[in-house]
């Protein structure tokens, strides 16, 4: 919903949705570890829902989350053990590999980087605008890191 009010131009109450997402509980404690990783918002609170989350649902998804989670909050390494679990099934899914593309940037594996966002770029109508914008945003970085190497 922030992302469309954002898109219809109406910044003060996308960011007035935001404020109160991020502050308030959530019965889908690993969709609100997902938003205020990708928003970088109390990104401890993010790993903890994650991991919690892990106990409760030890699925592709719940791995994604915390892999995103420890990647926003910089631990890089653990971040990347999480994200190989969630692609292990072969899901097809757009934010997992746009997660596993940024993950392995980060980690300065732009070969794989590269590999996963393109996945991602193929079926980019599945992830939200914000979602679009930090795709763009890596597979830029990625093919400059790929030319200068």
């Amino acid at each position: 919903m922030a992302d469309a009010l954002k898109l219809n131009g109406s910044q003060a109450e996308a960011a007035e949705l935001e404020s109160l997402i991020a502050t308030r509980s959530t019965e889908d404690p690993r969709s609100l570890s997902l938003y205020l990783a990708t928003h970088n918002r109390d990104v401890e609170r993010a790993v903890h829902l994650a991991e919690q989350e892990l106990t409760n649902r030890g699925d592709v998804f719940t791995h994604d989350a915390l892999a995103w989670a420890l990647a926003a909050a910089g631990r890089i390494s653990e971040a990347q053990q999480h994200a190989n679990q969630s692609l292990a099934e072969g899901t097809v899914d757009a934010r997992l590999y746009l997660h596993a593309g940024v993950i392995a940037a980060l980690n300065g594996d732009h070969k794989q980087a590269s590999k996963w966002l393109k996945a991602s770029a193929a079926m980019h109508q599945m992830l939200l605008p914000s979602e679009q914008a930090q795709l763009a945003t890596w597979r830029g970085r990625t093919a400059r890191k790929s030319t200068t190497h």
